[in-house]
Formats: C-alpha cells, structure tokens, sequence
C-alpha cells in the first residue's frame, strides 16, 4: 500500500475546487481506511476499506483523531518545536489561523461529507497499486507488466508514496517562507518556552510512548518485521505526543486526572494489539462486533479527554461569561 501519510496529497487539494469542505475532514477521511492499523499497532486489516468500516470504524476514529488533534496536540506543537528560524511561533499562527469551525450543524454535514470524499480519493489510489485493487485486475496486463524486477502497480506505490511525501514537505516550505516574509516586522505574539521544557516535553512524550512500543515488540511474534515497527513506531509517537499534552496542561487537578486516565488508554493499546494478535487472519463474523464495540469505546475515551477545557481556558471562558453577564446587568458590588 502507499504510505497511509501520503494520502492526503489525493485529497486535499479538492478544497481548492469546493472551499466549503473541511480540510481536516478532506485529510483525515483520505487515511480512514488505515486507521485500524494504528489502533492494532499492526497492520492489522478488517472492514477497514468497505463503506461499512468507513461508518462503523473511519468516522468515530476520524472525530477522535479531529478532536485530539484540536484540543491536545496542535496547542502543544507550538511548545515543542525549537525557537531557532522562529518555529515554535510559525506553528502557533498558523494554527491560530487555520482553524475549522467549531461544531455546529452546518459544520459537522461539511466535516462528515469531506471524510467521505477523502476516504474514496483513499479507494482511488489503492485500486492502482494493490495486488488485488480494481484498476489493477481491470488492467491486468499493463499493471502486472514487470519493470527494473517489479510490476508497474508496485512501483506505482512507491511513487505515490514519494509524491504525497515530498508534496507535503514543498507546502510546508513554501509556507514558512511566506509567513517569514509576511511576520519579519512584526512583534513577537506567543510567549517563548525555554530549551529545557521544550526537552522535558519531548522527553515526556517519548517516555509515554515507550511505555505502548516496547510491551508490542517483546510481545509479538514476529518481533522482526519492518512494516510492524513502522505502523507501531507511528503509533507509539502519536500516544505519546496526546499523553504529553494531556499532562502539560494547566492545572494541578486536570494533569492528575490526566495521568490516571492514561493507564487505561495504554491498557486499551495492549488490548488491541492482543486482540488483533489473536484474531489473526480474516477475521471472523463473531468477532467483528468485538472489534467495532473496541475501536467506538476507545474513540469514545480519546473525544472525553480532548474535550475537557484546560485550566487557563476554562478561567477564560468563565471570565468571559462573567464579562457578559456585566455588560448586560451592570457589575457586580
């Protein structure tokens, strides 16, 4: 398959045709089908790529992934990045900047309509370069034709994997440069966080997800295969970098129930790579439910934490109501 953070490249750039849909929606739907993966820490496959895993596993996966990344990990991002070319501020603004809307109805039909658009650019690109994809047994014969030792298809997956990369890193580039240009003058706007709590973030982060990545590999029993410690790598880093900023957040009270909130996520980590160990194979009609019943339970869990307010953002959200209230009745005396 072509490297599942690539993908995006097929997808988000329809926004540029209908500016309505959500990029987020656009970028985390042209991974959906993938997501199952990162949940087993293998690549561990289901119904995954049907239109029934797109409702049943890609959508509530997709508004967990959407609300961490809302909530937890781009407010943290800022934090680790280092200051040098001015980083940790580049992060800060554009993420100020480019923010979808909170959830109202009109918003959650256009976030829910992108997901789907991306999931099928996902289909799109694997029917031309799996073994089995429907471009690739419609055209047998070019697909299969073999090429420097592989088939057309293969090489096809290695070069979507490139493009989609490589894509992702122009824009970047392409983007720091303008905001250089365009934030030379201006005054600094973020705060700036020292080396050594950026290091205490990075080191916090990892030390999380080493806590899931070495229990996978001592566990499992094929320790040695490259695509399983790339997939539970990816894994590992992304729980790690959600436990850090669960447990960087203000508030004394919020990191401690942060951090009693972890053991059972990295419980469910475990359990999922046993599960998906177990299970093997194709999986069996009987365990189906289980599987689903897990992904919407662990879904579940990741939107309640993301959710919870920081202490600094509910202080402000109580002054700001407490403002409004003032306004409307005078201050109080």
């Amino acid at each position: 398959m072509p490297f599942t953070f690539s993908h995006p490249l097929f997808a988000v750039p329809l926004r540029r045709l209908a500016p309505s849909l959500s990029l987020s929606g656009l970028l985390l739907g042209s991974m959906t089908p993938d997501m199952e993966y990162f949940v087993a820490m293998e690549p561990f496959r289901s119904i995954g790529h049907s239109w029934q895993g797109f409702l049943l596993l890609g959508v509530p996966l997709s508004i967990a992934a959407a609300a961490a990344w809302r909530f937890v990990l781009a407010p943290l991002l800022p934090r680790l990045l280092p200051a040098a070319l001015r980083l940790d501020r580049y992060a800060a603004d554009r993420l100020a900047e480019r923010r979808d809307p909170l959830l109202t109805p009109r918003a959650a039909g256009w976030f829910l309509l992108s997901l789907y658009i991306g999931f099928l650019s996902h289909l799109l690109v694997d029917g031309m370069t799996h073994t089995h994809g429907w471009f690739v047994l419609w055209q047998s014969d070019l697909m299969h034709a073999r090429h420097a030792g592989l088939p057309l298809y293969r090489w096809l997956q290695y070069l979507f994997s490139l493009l989609g990369l490589l894509a992702g890193a122009c824009w970047l580039a392409a983007d720091y440069a303008r905001w250089r240009r365009a934030s030379r003058s201006a005054r600094p706007a973020h705060p700036a966080v020292r080396p050594l709590a950026k290091l205490g973030g990075w080191t916090l982060a990892g030390a999380c997800g080493l806590l899931l990545f070495a229990p996978k590999l001592l566990l499992d029993p094929s320790p040695d295969n490259p695509v399983l410690w790339l997939v539970a790598a990816c894994s590992s880093l992304l729980f790690g970098l959600f436990a850090a900023g669960l447990l960087l957040r203000p508030g004394r009270i919020l990191r401690k129930l942060a951090g009693a909130a972890l053991v059972p996520l990295l419980a469910a980590g475990y359990k999922a790579a046993a599960m998906a160990r177990d299970i093997g194979g194709p999986m069996a009609a009987s365990d189906l439910p289980l599987w689903i019943g897990y992904v919407w339970l662990l879904s579940i869990a990741f939107v309640a934490l993301s959710a919870v307010p920081s202490g600094r953002a509910a202080a402000a959200g109580a002054g700001g109501a407490r403002r409004r209230s003032e306004s409307r009745s005078g201050p109080a005396v």
